[in-house]
């Protein structure tokens, strides 16, 4: 955090300055560990991601059951087909996109 909160008082990008110093630290420290020290820290990098992945999507749908059931009196609620309809067509231009770029790049990242 200190990188960060550094970087934003100094009027640069924290987020550049957090992926700078990992990559350095990476290179620093990554000659120096063994086969099985990366391999562990590997594990346990995986097993956060995985806990804050589930977090991030348990709060965001927790946040959208609560703007679903408020009554706001907007015409996206959920009651209405347009917010279904929209939403469909969201899900349709996601897999669309996904698909284009699949086709895109595939021929770059086979072996």
């Amino acid at each position: 955090y200190g990188t960060f909160f550094f970087a934003e008082a100094m009027d640069t990008s924290g987020v550049l300055a957090t992926v700078f110093l990992g990559i350095a630290v990476s290179f620093a420290v990554r000659p120096q560990m063994s086969h099985e020290g990366r391999h562990a820290l590997h594990t346990i990098l995986e097993q956060i991601c995985y806990v804050c992945n589930q977090i991030v999507f348990f709060v965001a749908g927790v946040i959208t059951v609560r703007f679903m059931w408020r009554q706001t009196g907007c015409s996206h609620d959920f009651r209405h087909g347009r917010a279904w309809g929209e939403l469909a067509g969201l899900y349709v231009a996601l897999h669309v996109s996904r698909a284009a770029m699949i086709a895109i790049f595939s021929p770059i990242l086979q072996r």
